[in-house]
């Protein structure tokens, strides 16, 4: 206390009484004397009822919140993806960890009935050509107790991406698996690649997108590379009052997304990379003469004519892109998306986008003013000829179509007589529907059904006709799910074609993620991983079992029961003192730990 009054007296002597005044006045107010404060009051009050339960109330919540921030705290100091949070949230509370309901998010769930993809193994190729992959193929599925004969009889369909190990028409993998299976194998070309080679086939009778693609890439990797621009560039965007700059590298896996959040990227930050790059124009270096050379593209006309129009179509295409990556899509789905997507295509050359509209009202005599806010870009040249555009629409729809015509054959364009959506309400156009495309499915996988399944199939296809018809108002995949759990005796036979039809996968997408999950798992620190343990690590990380639906009790059992000698669980020492209402740390677990998998035989099996 005295040395408070000694500096307030020095305040006094050296800078006057109204200074010593204000001092005091500050500090009144000050966050450190009103915490002072309260810590006072809160001291000083009874210890009455009402009291006794706020008090406890407080204690109850901060004993619950400090597991959460724990977490938290051990996401981030361990790396982890945020989205592990609710996971690690979950796996406390199942360990009888009391946790609050509040501060973490839902997930919810796949009914039965809905195709499921699931990961079988990763295996090392012994060689890179196709007799080497069909091996390894042949490898991981009797990894999962599939014979010879199953995999003869079980095995429908694959999906394969568009390599040409894989495609081959003399020696590829499908013609080889075709072969060893001696009936007719339903071979995919994954539907995302082949949305992304009929855009390709559609830009290379159009130059307008090279000169787009000049000036989006560049700008990627001239501030990918170098965080001195990035700081440079993002003060140039507080001083015009816009976001800060973030590109999106235009190729990723999944090319039409990327490339489109890319090109949304340069329309959202145009401002600020012109007005950076015209200051990095004049300096004297290697930098600079880069900057030159890129303001001429992005200054140009046809480069952000192009650049609007070219989002709306990738925003037509990307959402069909990111619809063909579902776990859960039918095949026939497929032609539904490709339909809407050829529709709102050639809606473009008649009415055009929301993006370039609004560009085409900001760009007044070649003076572009991309915000709207008064920052104007005086733009060079002409913009693109409509015709122009309205050619590369064409080609667009043109290309779609063909790249997926393989649609129109048989047994892909028979599916469509299993979508309720597809079924008459007239008792009599009821009663012819899809016979012949059911026949036709029949005659397809005759190989593969049994005897009694080729018979009974068309006796029972009015059954299910019927009962396609009387829940047209539930969505499909609703519909599809219910009749595969119910499996009604009427049509236990003709559902062996639903399910053949849901066994089809229309995209490799499942396998992509899994490379990206595979390069999460196995970082540069875990050079010494084998195969096996990736293989596990990835099949615990594909499951779609969470934390809270997890029964542990298979693999215990397991583990108590796969050694030589006895297991032994050393138990945690218990505490001092435990408060009854709080709960109580179990047991220890050894390190060791065994995963149980039961899967029931599938009907058809699809290779991804």
């Amino acid at each position: 206390m005295e040395d408070m009054w000694t500096f307030l007296n020095e305040i006094r002597d050296k800078r006057g009484y109204l200074a010593f005044c204000e001092c005091i006045s500050s500090h009144e107010s000050s966050k450190y004397h009103l915490l002072c404060i309260q810590r006072k009051e809160v001291t000083e009050k009874g210890t009455g009822p009402m009291f006794v339960a706020l008090k406890k109330q407080a204690e109850d919540m901060d004993y619950q919140l400090k597991p959460m921030f724990n977490t938290a705290f051990y996401v981030a100091k361990q790396k982890l993806p945020f989205r592990s949070f609710e996971g690690l949230i979950e796996l406390q509370e199942k360990n009888g960890i009391k946790m609050p309901t509040q501060y973490r998010n839902d997930k919810g769930y796949v009914k039965d009935g809905l195709p499921t993809t699931e990961f079988i193994d990763i295996m090392a190729v012994k060689s890179a050509d196709a007799n080497g992959v069909l091996a390894a193929l042949l490898e991981a599925l009797h990894h999962v107790d599939l014979t010879d004969g199953d995999i003869k009889k079980k095995i429908i369909a694959c999906t394969f991406d568009g390599a040409s190990v894989n495609q081959g028409a003399k020696g590829g993998v499908i013609v080889k698996l075709r072969e060893l299976l001696g009936h007719v194998l339903i071979s995919i070309w994954c539907a995302p690649h082949k949305l992304e080679l009929s855009l390709l086939d559609a830009t290379k009778a159009t130059d307008f997108i090279d000169i787009v693609e000049k000036g989006v890439d560049p700008i990627y990797r001239f501030y990918y590379g170098s965080g001195k621009r990035r700081r440079e560039v993002n003060a140039i965007s507080a001083v015009i009052d816009e976001d800060p700059v973030y590109f999106s590298a235009p190729c990723g896996t999944r090319w039409m997304a990327s490339r489109l959040r890319a090109y949304k990227a340069v329309i959202k930050n145009y401002n600020s990379v012109i007005l950076h790059m015209e200051e990095a124009s004049n300096r004297k270096t290697e930098e600079g003469a880069k900057c030159v050379g890129y303001l001429k593209v992005l200054k140009s006309a046809k480069f952000v004519d192009g650049l609007h129009f070219m989002v709306d179509v990738l925003e037509v295409l990307a959402n069909v892109s990111l619809a063909f990556q579902s776990n859960d899509l039918f095949i026939y789905d497929v032609d539904v998306k490709l339909c809407e997507a050829r529709i709102k295509l050639e809606g473009l050359k008649h009415n055009r986008g929301d993006v370039y509209t609004g560009y085409m009202a900001t760009c007044k005599d070649g003076k572009f003013d991309s915000k709207n806010n008064g920052h104007i870009t005086s733009l060079k040249g002409t913009g693109i000829p409509e015709t122009v555009k309205n050619s590369f629409l064409e080609n667009s729809v043109k290309f779609l179509e063909k790249r997926f015509s393989f649609l129109k054959d048989t047994p892909f364009s028979d599916f469509h007589v299993l979508d309720p959506r597809n079924v008459p309400r007239s008792d009599a156009q009821l009663a012819t529907y899809g016979d012949v495309q059911v026949m036709n499915m029949v005659t397809h996988f005759e190989s593969v059904l049994s005897e009694e399944e080729v018979t009974n199939i068309p006796r029972q296809w009015p059954a299910l006709k019927a009962r396609l018809k009387y829940r047209q108002r539930q969505p499909p995949k609703e519909v599809i799910s219910d009749l595969l759990t119910e499996n009604h005796p009427d049509v236990k036979d003709v559902l062996v074609l639903v399910y053949i039809m849901v066994t089809l996968s229309p995209s490799s997408a499942a396998v992509e993620r899994g490379f990206s999950l595979m390069n999460l798992i196995k970082t540069s620190r875990k050079s010494q991983m084998t195969n096996e343990t990736l293989g596990s690590l990835m099949r615990v990380s594909h499951i779609t079992t969470t934390v809270a639906e997890f029964d542990p009790e298979p693999a215990i059992q397991k583990w108590k029961t796969s050694a030589k000698t006895k297991r032994y669980v050393k138990a945690a020492p218990k505490p001092a003192a435990v408060n009854s209402n709080l709960p109580v740390a179990a047991p220890q677990p050894a390190r060791e730990t065994a995963a149980v998998n039961n899967h029931p035989e599938p009907e058809a099996i699809h290779c991804c």
